[in-house]
């Protein structure tokens, strides 16, 4: 607190998170999830093609 203002924490780096603390704001939040999946899908089905995964793999984990 400053005088009677709240401050705000600073964020910690993405990496700094535990998985559990990701998922518990991801199924608190939609719009958090809805971010990272549009954020990171592309990269991540980008990282599966190119290590020998084929379009079905990447249609498979989508689909989950």
């Amino acid at each position: 607190m400053l005088g009677n203002i709240p401050v705000k924490a600073k964020a910690k780096p993405l990496m700094e998170y535990t998985p559990q603390e990701i998922l518990t704001v991801c199924w608190k939040k939609p719009p958090v999830f809805r971010y990272l999946y549009r954020a990171y899908s592309p990269m991540i089905a980008g990282y599966i093609r190119k290590n020998s995964g084929t379009e079905e793999d990447v249609v498979e984990l989508f689909r989950s």
